[in-house]
């Protein structure tokens, strides 16, 4: 897909040059490519963007708008086309994993060339698992950040990450954590969704 836009100066005479953008096939199947947004309000929420909603695009959680006339509420921007297929491989990173634990290579320690960041990961083992878990074909776009989804719920204590997974696990959600960032998390629950269950824990505590 390739879009150009040229646009006349105010007087005429000049031209401003403006986006070019480009998919190349060779690069996967074009169904795994799409416009994406992200809602600021929604703790940076990203959800696909039918092309026949390009320039009047809403939030499909919370309804904040962006269009493509410049004007924004809450903050839902667009960009693309990008990559939107999986993340990862389900079948080679399952296959990484089994050759891992038959080497022997599960308690292999991650070398940081700077301090651990809080929950990251500290072996391949857990690094695996962590990609196994993102492959997931129900986990969709983006993460979500334990403090973000903390923030915005109202809440006053952070729950552990395992215990919101856990909790929205049982209650039928996907949710796997993201070997991205300590704190990160995907999950196929919507984002008001995951700050029920931090206030619900919260009140649980």
């Amino acid at each position: 897909w390739r879009s150009r836009r040229d646009s006349e100066g105010a007087e005429g005479s000049s031209r401003s040059k403006t986006n070019q953008n480009m998919v190349d096939p060779s690069l996967g199947a074009l169904d795994d490519y799409a416009f994406v947004g992200s809602c600021r309000a929604c703790c940076g929420r990203l959800f696909q963007v039918p092309w026949s909603r390009l320039g009047h695009v809403t939030c499909p959680s919370c309804g904040s708008f962006g269009g493509g006339d410049g004007r924004h509420d809450a903050g839902v921007s667009v960009a693309g086309p990008l990559y939107v297929g999986p993340m990862h491989d389900l079948s080679v990173v399952r296959q990484m994993r089994g050759h891992s634990q038959m080497l022997g290579w599960d308690d292999e320690r991650i070398a940081w060339s700077t301090k651990k960041p809080h929950g990251a990961c500290s072996s391949l083992g857990e690094l695996l698992e962590r990609m196994e878990g993102e492959a997931h074909p129900l986990v969709g776009l983006g993460i979500f950040k334990v403090p973000d989804v903390t923030k915005t719920a109202g809440a006053r204590t952070m729950p552990a990450i395992k215990r919101l997974l856990a909790a929205l696990q049982d209650d039928g959600f996907v949710a796997e954590r993201s070997h991205v960032d300590g704190t990160a998390f995907k999950t196929n629950a919507s984002a008001e969704e995951v700050r029920s269950f931090v206030r619900m824990l919260e009140a649980d505590a």
